[in-house]
């Protein structure tokens, strides 16, 4: 699938791409919503790249659900990853957030079942919801960045392999709601 630059595209709709033989997609800059399930289910999807001046506010709920995607990198513009967005993508092993990432929130499963070894809490993250990276034998270590103050909430990590809790430069805050950690 290819867009003609400047593309005029804002949000890709609902299931739009669902189960359907993409290996890989390039999101264009003014793409600001990817809807529910746009790529659920899409065995053959292993790489998705945004372009780097990225508008892209929201990631739907179920977006890459159950996609081979290996890593991604989350835009800087990125407000909102909802739930399941990532879910059982087994593949995942690095999620890559910006410096000046905007995100706010982490919906419910959003990365359970992946892969992923350890990852960096932006400063701006207010909540990561319940289950968000459960079930996840991988992860090992969560890094917390100057700034950051979230909520954590029920079962978040859940059944992971966490080891490892980095808090860099205070002011920190985290309050946990029966986080789940082994």
């Amino acid at each position: 699938v290819l867009f003609d630059q400047p593309s005029q595209l804002e949000s890709i709709g609902n299931n739009a791409f669902q189960f359907s033989g993409l290996n890989e997609f390039s999101i264009p800059q003014g793409l600001k919503v990817i809807e529910t399930n746009t790529f659920a289910n899409c065995s053959n999807l292993k790489t998705i790249k945004f372009d780097p001046n990225s508008l892209l506010t929201t990631i739907s709920s179920g977006s890459f659900l159950n996609t081979n995607i290996e890593t991604i990198t989350i835009p800087e513009s990125t407000r909102a990853i909802g739930k399941k967005s990532f879910y059982n993508c087994k593949q995942l092993k690095e999620v890559i957030f910006g410096e000046e990432s905007l995100l706010s929130s982490i919906g419910e499963n959003a990365f359970e079942f992946t892969s992923i070894k350890s990852i960096s809490i932006p400063p701006l993250l207010a909540i990561i919801s319940e289950n968000s990276f459960s079930n996840n034998i991988f992860l090992k270590q969560i890094i917390f960045l100057c700034g950051s103050t979230v909520l954590i909430k029920n079962n978040a990590f859940e059944n992971t392999g966490i080891k490892n809790l980095t808090l860099f430069q205070l002011p920190i805050t985290a309050k946990c709601d029966s986080c789940g950690a082994n």
